[in-house]
Parts: structure tokens; sequence; C-alpha cells
């Protein structure tokens, strides 16, 4: 029997836009900053107390080993602050694994900006790859091996201008 390697493809998929910075930094939330008895499941909300969508890997359709995650932004030169956290299946504690500044380019997927500028601060233990955009992609990456955690969550503290959206896909 001949064994075959089979790799898990899944096609860029919306996480969630943000028209405005939405995540909270008072303390009935998840505060990025300083606090760190405040990282749970339960205090990943937005503004208005909603629960922020977040990439489950544990469902048969996404099982993936490794993340990648794209910006793109209604305004070219709009810019904004987001946060990535993560946790393992059924944790209630949430790990803080970057702070990402993005910066949209020129280069469209029709409508929107692609961030061609993103720089990373990474609290993760593994390396978080950024895709070099001058390349000629006209379009920037970050991309991580998920090391076996089930749940991802993007939090947005700034944006200059327009909606910010946030793509996955991996393997």
């Amino acid at each position: 029997m001949q064994s075959e390697l089979t790799t898990a493809r899944l096609a860029w998929k919306t996480l969630r836009s943000v028209a405005v910075a939405d995540f909270p930094t008072d303390t009935g939330s998840y505060n990025p900053a300083t606090t760190g008895a405040h990282r749970l499941v339960t205090r990943m909300l937005d503004k208005v107390n909603v629960a922020l969508a977040s990439i489950n890997l544990k469902t048969p359709d996404i099982a993936l080993n490794a993340l990648e995650l794209r910006a793109r932004l209604t305004g070219a030169a709009a810019t904004s602050t987001f946060h990535i956290f993560g946790r393992r299946d059924d944790d209630a504690s949430v790990k803080l694994i970057a702070t990402v500044l993005a910066t949209a380019g020129s280069q469209t997927d029709g409508t929107n900006y692609h961030a061609t500028t993103l720089v990373v601060t990474s609290y993760w233990p593994k390396t978080i790859t950024q895709s070099s955009e001058p390349s000629g992609s006209g379009m920037c990456t970050i991309f991580f091996d998920t090391m076996g955690w089930s749940d991802f969550w993007i939090g947005v503290t700034e944006l200059s201008a327009g909606t910010i959206y946030f793509d996955y896909a991996g393997f």
C-alpha cells in the first residue's frame, strides 16, 4: 500500500470586518496592554459586549496545523492596530499571540486594499513569519504554526479610516 501526503487546502475565509476600533480595553474585558487577570475566553468581547468571532480549528473542514492571516482595508494608506489571541481546546485562558500594525498599500482585491506592511510584535513561542510584500505580490500575510491550539481571535484597538477585513487560510 502506498502512503500519500495529504494537505488540507483552505481558500481565504473572512473572519470578520470592523468599521471602528471595537476591542475594549476596560476592566470588564480583556485588556491587551496590562491586565493578565482578564485573559479569559469569556472576556473576548467587543465594545458592545458581543463575543468576537473566532477561528475555530476544531471543526473538520478547518483542521489546520498552520494559520495564515491577511488584512484588507477600504482606504489606501489606512492603518490599523490589532491583536491576535489564542487558546487550547476548552481552556478558559487566552494568550496574546501578537500585536500587529497594518498599513494598506495600492494592491486591491477589486474593492479593498491589501495590507502591504505588517509590523508584528510576537509573543508566540514559535516564529511568526511575515511575508515580504516587496516581492511584488502587493499583499503581506502573517503565518504561524498553531501548535495544536484550537481557537484564535482578532481584536482591533485602532483604525484610522474605513473598514478592515480579516481573512484566514492555512494547511
